[in-house]
């Protein structure tokens, strides 16, 4: 039987008849017939293995970084000293941990997002291991963005996936932010996908910071 005529709409925006989505999920999709019938179905795309991937709460363990945690208190220097390993935070604004530090989260939640005063290429930004299956490919993507324009856009940072060591994927090339609370934000994702071995069953997950 074919069926002709009706109209699609996902959630994701989507008005045709098939969507190709990239990121693991809920997906929902309605039919409505020429007669004014309709359907409506959800559709689960892969698993989520990264633990507070959206840092929805906070500082809470399930990652790991070479930089310093600061916590977000009072004031807004708990940033400012880049000396050593410092520092990172998490927290719903740039300017709640550093006075030249702009910008706010993009997605959906608590509204937190991971900021860090990086220097350097020998810190690893962000980590954490998930259980995997063997001989299974996996995709990886995550956004970033500068939180100011100081040395920029030379010395911006590079970041880009690592997998048990090995890069992964594309790399974003963090384009200046704006100095003013009204500053678009310039949100860059980048992503990659990663095949297990045939005896792998943990993946140590790196994001890196390419930029010497």
């Amino acid at each position: 039987v074919t069926i002709t005529g009706g109209s699609y709409t996902w959630s994701t925006g989507e008005t045709t008849s098939s969507n190709q989505v990239d990121e693991a999920g809920d997906y929902d999709v309605s039919y409505i017939l020429p007669t004014g019938c309709s359907a409506s179905a959800t559709v689960s795309i892969a698993q989520e293995l990264v633990k507070n991937a959206n840092f929805d709460n906070g500082n809470d363990g399930s990652f790991t970084s070479d930089y310093a945690y600061k916590p977000d208190v009072s004031g807004n220097s708990e940033l400012v000293d880049d000396s050593g390993n410092n520092g990172y935070s998490v927290s719903t604004s740039g300017q709640n941990v550093h006075s030249n530090f702009w910008g706010h989260d993009h997605t959906s939640g608590a509204g937190n997002f991971m900021l860090v005063n990086g220097h350097g290429n020998t810190l690893i930004v962000w980590k954490q291991t998930v259980r995997v299956l063997p001989n299974t490919t996996y995709y990886f993507s995550a956004w970033a963005m500068s939180l100011n324009s100081v040395n920029g856009p030379t010395n911006n940072a590079h970041l880009r996936f690592s997998v048990n060591g090995a890069l992964i994927g594309s790399t974003a090339v963090l384009n200046n932010h704006g100095e003013t609370s009204s500053s678009p934000d310039n949100w860059i994702r980048f992503y990659g996908t990663w095949t297990s071995g045939p005896t792998t069953t943990s993946a140590d997950i790196y994001i890196n910071n390419l930029q010497a």
